[in-house]
């Protein structure tokens, strides 16, 4: 990689007040310089000569400090998770308008020999790498909705880690359309939960229907303040719509209102599965990003848990599954994406592994697996020039694949503008406490 290459793909510049912020997104540094600085680099890009001996030395010392260099290595070694997604069942007792998963899936659950064994070898990769804790989420389709499989997943991991002196923390994805004694149960044993609800009555039962077309706000309200009320661990996660995203900032002072222990995880819907149906339309795209970033200043100066992208999440492709997670789905099926459950074969590229009942043990297969981490670690042409690239993943493989028969070539550039917008909100709030 030569000088201009360097300065065109790996130092960027942000506006800053009346000056800017020299951000290298390899090793995280971030210096900030007078306009006439920037102008050097600028100068340099269109062509070295065009600089004076003083620019020059400016350059050469820049380069010396190796800022650019530091890459964090890429762990390439043997598949050893020890954390593990259980997509327990692909059943639901909702109707939400933007439910990517296909609409004539085959409804199973998971067999509980298998969901054990993968169970034990968290544990047995946990004890193996020497970790103190290994970690558990439950997923779906909605988890609980087989209770009876999902309580005796959770008491075997219970046993197990205890019985194999390793701490194990369990979390829960769910929908809240739950019993209040099953609420009850929950906060007596799982860590935390993420649970989805969409505003204020009229909006969630708008996008979040049961299956007999009932309104489950209500149950899904009751459950939540008997959780705020114990001051348990949960985050409440709305799904944004393009008919919701106006009333954004509306639908967050709500929860603010009724909901005094909360933590926040805003998503906007994916035009996949049902969402393919519902109008993406940029401006509403643009309005939520706009909503997402003042949201995130709001919870930010008030101590309030706020989800969002990472500005230190660097480039790595062991994110989604590949290096310290495992998504197991209801078939058995070892999968790279939560949202891939094995049942369209037009997504089975994401699958790597499965549970073989012969051998009693999990198969994972190799060469798939390094070909998608070979696939994901290669940054497409598009991104090479943006400071966000290590960061954002090239945004959601899954919508990739399906939109563009490729993962690392974006399906979704407004998701590029919302991953951008993150990165450079915590730069310059980085910045303003040098």
């Amino acid at each position: 990689m030569n000088l201009k290459q360097i300065l065109e793909e790996e130092v960027f510049f942000i506006r800053w007040k009346n000056k800017y912020v020299l951000f290298i997104p390899k090793n995280g540094t971030k210096i900030i310089i007078e306009k006439n600085i920037k102008n050097i680099f600028e100068k340099c890009k269109k062509n070295l000569n065009l600089l004076n001996k003083t620019e020059k030395k400016i350059i050469k010392s820049f380069i010396a400090k190796n800022l650019y260099a530091n890459k964090k290595k890429i762990k390439k070694g043997s598949f050893l998770p020890t954390s593990l997604t259980i997509l327990v069942t692909d059943k639901c007792n909702l109707n939400c308008v933007y439910c990517s998963v296909k609409p004539n899936t085959i409804k199973k659950v998971i067999d509980l020999n298998i969901a054990n064994k993968a169970v034990d070898l968290i544990i047995k990769n946990g004890k193996r790498k020497k970790e103190k804790k290994v970690f558990f989420t439950f997923s779906g389709g909605e988890p609980t909705l087989p209770w009876e499989s999902f309580v005796n997943i959770v008491d075997y991991i219970k046993t197990e880690s205890k019985k194999n002196n390793i701490k194990s923390e369990i979390r829960v994805n769910t929908n809240g359309v739950m019993s209040k004694k099953q609420a009850k149960w929950i906060m007596d044993n799982i860590n935390s939960i993420i649970l989805s609800l969409d505003g204020y009555p009229e909006i969630h039962n708008k996008q979040r229907p049961l299956k007999n077309s009932k309104d489950s706000f209500k149950i899904v309200y009751n459950n939540l303040k008997i959780f705020d009320k114990k001051k348990y661990k949960y985050i409440i996660s709305p799904v944004i719509t393009p008919y919701s995203v106006k009333n954004m900032k509306k639908i967050f002072n709500y929860f603010r209102k009724n909901f005094k222990n909360a933590g926040y995880f805003f998503k906007y819907f994916k035009s996949t599965g049902k969402g393919i149906n519902l109008r993406d339309e940029k401006e509403s795209y643009k309005l939520f990003i706009k909503n997402f970033i003042d949201l995130m200043d709001i919870c930010r100066k008030n101590n309030i848990i706020f989800k969002f992208t990472k500005l230190d999440r660097r480039e790595d492709p062991d994110y989604c599954a590949l290096g310290e997670g495992m998504f197991l789905t209801p078939s058995g099926l070892i999968s790279s994406c939560v949202e891939v459950l094995g049942n369209d074969k037009k997504l089975n590229y994401f699958i790597f592994g499965k549970y073989d009942f012969h051998k009693k043990r999990f198969l994972v297969d190799e060469s798939r697996r390094k070909k998608y981490f070979k696939d994901k670690s290669n940054i497409p042409e598009d991104c090479k020039k943006c400071f966000a690239k290590y960061t954002c993943q090239k945004h959601c493989a899954k919508v990739n694949f399906e939109k563009t028969g490729k993962i690392n070539k974006i399906g979704d550039k407004m998701g590029c503008d919302f991953v951008r917008e993150q990165i450079k909100y915590q730069i310059i709030k980085k910045v303003e406490k040098l």
